[in-house]
């Protein structure tokens, strides 16, 4: 659902961009041709395929961010999101009238940061061991509802991953918010992780 809504998004762009502007430079010439105001302009040209252009510019995207080599203070890494190692200042007023100090500081709460990272983790453990065992484990389950709910935490613990990874792959400046994403899925999947709990451990959780 997450991956049509990001491509629905793209379509429409694709349909409305009809004029020329300073964001040419990141498309090809064959798009540029469809371009009212570019000096590559062809009225006779037809509209490029919506997929070809759909990767070249999440291609153009992904190599632009890999180049971002500036550093920033306030930047952290992927690992240290993941246990609520360190956050961003947003802002800071040392200079206040009254000598007191003023600051805005982005932090996860601890609870539900690290409740998160140990269901996340219990249920890609539980995962590996399906994987490795499915007929054995799998084999006598009949409890449909039950299985729906690991099809649930499947696809939770996938989005879950597909945000984090560019973080860990890309090389860049990133901050505490761009976990907020994946946040949320670890979130919904801790509830997931609950609902397939025994009746009575589930009770007592």
């Amino acid at each position: 659902a997450g991956l049509g809504l990001y491509t629905v998004f793209f379509k429409i762009a694709f349909m409305v961009m009809r004029k020329s502007g300073p964001g040419d430079v990141w498309m090809p010439r064959v798009f540029q041709q469809q371009m009212e105001g570019s000096k590559y302009y062809d009225p006779t040209k037809r509209r490029p395929w919506f997929w070809a252009m759909f990767l070249h510019l999440n291609s153009r995207m992904a190599t632009s961010n890999a180049g971002i080599k500036k550093r920033h203070p306030w930047e952290s890494h992927w690992f240290q999101w993941i246990v609520n190692w360190r956050g961003v200042m947003y802002y800071s007023d040392r200079q206040r009238a009254d000598g007191k100090v003023a600051y805005v500081y982005l932090l996860g709460n601890p609870g539900v940061v690290y409740l998160c990272l140990a269901t996340t983790g219990l249920f890609l453990g539980a995962v590996l061991v399906l994987a490795r065992y499915r007929k054995w484990l799998l084999g006598g389950v009949r409890n449909q509802a039950r299985l729906r709910t690991l099809w649930t935490g499947l696809f939770l613990l996938a989005g879950y991953l597909l945000n984090l990874l560019p973080y860990v792959l890309v090389d860049r400046a990133a901050f505490l918010y761009h976990y907020i994403p994946g946040l949320y899925y670890a979130m919904l999947l801790s509830g997931v992780v609950v609902d397939l709990l025994p009746g009575r451990a589930r009770m007592e959780a």
